[in-house]
């Protein structure tokens, strides 16, 4: 993965430019890409006929995504579901990918599509499941993952310190952290910084939170308004 630019941290566009257009459509990542993000974070899940799609929530309604066929979940939803075959050619070389997998048993999948596709060093998988990071470092030690903190759980045991980040990366063989900007704290970054161990931050949507989080150490920050939070870092 691509260090920390010497100006400003990477701008990364959740679920494409969001706050701007339908999360995970290729409008969103088409928004993303005209107003100079950096990356893209978009969500990954497996339909019950075996088709990868960018969609977010676990359900539609009581349905499980899971448990419906594409065309049943297209059905179900007013906004576009783009499958994964369809946008990635499109996406690849343009801008970095952030994909986050929601779930076991496509790792394989996902990582082969990447390494076909995608220049290397321009994209990241990330997971809050730390058994879908240990697959992919299984399957390709040379692909880089992140692991997402939450506000509490993991991201609070993070408060005691470096060590403590040290060892969730190594126990979820994970390259980089993706934490909720509520589990940081000035000790949290101070220590994580001090460990040398990158990061990233969601979701900021206020420029004067996302210069802090820059003077905090950021390496990513990840946003539905990467127009706002680029006029933050003026060139």
């Amino acid at each position: 993965m691509r260090r920390r630019r010497d100006d400003r941290p990477w701008i990364i566009a959740h679920r494409g430019a969001s706050g701007l257009a339908p999360e995970n459509s290729r409008q969103a990542f088409e928004v993303a890409i005209d107003v100079g993000a950096d990356w893209i974070e978009t969500d990954l899940r497996m339909t019950a006929d075996g088709h990868i799609v960018l969609f977010h929530d676990d359900r539609v309604g009581a349905e499980q995504v899971s448990r419906l066929t594409l065309a049943q979940l297209r059905s179900r939803r007013e906004a576009p579901v783009e499958r994964w075959d369809d946008i990635l050619p499109e996406l690849a070389g343009r801008i970095g990918l952030d994909i986050e997998i929601k779930h076991p048993g496509f790792e394989a999948a996902v990582v082969a599509s990447l390494k076909a596709e995608a220049p290397e060093g321009s994209f990241l998988v990330s997971s809050f499941d730390e058994r879908v990071l240990r697959k992919v470092r299984r399957l390709d030690r040379s692909v880089p993952t992140g692991l997402i903190l939450t506000a509490h759980g993991r991201g609070g045991r993070l408060l005691r310190g470096g060590r403590s980040a040290c060892s969730l990366l190594r126990h979820a063989a994970a390259d980089v952290l993706i934490a909720h900007a509520a589990a940081i704290g000035g000790r949290w970054a101070s220590a994580v910084r001090r460990a040398g161990i990158p990061w990233h931050v969601w979701t900021i949507n206020a420029p004067a939170q996302a210069r802090q989080m820059a003077d905090a150490g950021a390496w990513g920050i990840v946003t539905d308004r990467p127009d706002l939070i680029l006029d933050a870092f003026p060139s």
